[in-house]
């Protein structure tokens, strides 16, 4: 039987602005109309993130640690929180809004700004899990961004290695590049202009 896969990755970001990917979803539509959602968690990045930016996915138990979770011939929660039904009103318009004749669930939320309420997930296209070794990151690059290069590529999924193939991909190791990476923002934000002084302020 034939099928279309449309895949996505559901992403979120942290107080730096660091976006971490966090599970690939899957939507797979077959010829006979019966569909599933598959949703692979990236456990090894879900393990870096802290309980105020990561709480779970709704609708399903992590805890379980299962490899996939398959969703058949329903609507997930992920999905029914995020993407309009064909009873919405102005469910037409949504569709026309995002350049799409018909709904792909994961195409529309690839493809819509839409962010909602309950979480700060949002969901970008699918990319492959690469093999990064840091002895092929630009020469140019200074020390901020070596150290935000190495942290983009750990909080994407991507196995990160140093140029004597030793792997990185540890969370002490993320843990401490992120530290010293926030100290180093923070003292390059340009601080707040100071109030001018008044003749009130003299006076008073």
């Amino acid at each position: 039987m034939k099928s279309v896969t449309t895949s996505g990755l559901i992403c979120v970001k942290d107080k730096l602005n660091i976006e971490y990917s966090v599970c690939k979803i899957d939507y797979i539509i077959n010829e006979d109309d019966t569909y599933k959602f598959v949703f692979t968690p990236y456990y090894d990045v879900i393990d870096l993130l802290e309980s105020d930016i990561f709480q779970g996915i709704p609708g399903l138990n992590l805890d379980l640690r299962k490899e996939e979770y398959i969703r058949e011939n329903m609507r997930p929660v992920f999905i029914s929180e995020r993407v309009p039904s064909e009873k919405r009103e102005g469910y037409r318009d949504f569709l026309k809004k995002v350049g799409m004749d018909y709904m792909d669930p994961v195409e529309y939320l690839i493809r819509t700004d839409y962010k909602y309420s309950g979480d700060n997930f949002y969901v970008i296209r699918y990319k492959e899990r690469e093999k990064v070794v840091l002895d092929n990151i630009p020469s140019e690059y200074d020390s901020i961004e070596l150290i935000e290069n190495i942290i983009n590529n750990i909080s994407h999924g991507k196995e990160v290695y140093l140029d004597n193939g030793k792997n990185i991909n540890d969370k002490n190791i993320f843990e401490t590049l992120l530290f010293i990476y926030s100290k180093i923002v923070r003292k390059q934000k340009p601080k707040e202009p100071e109030e001018p002084i008044t003749i009130y302020d003299l006076i008073y």
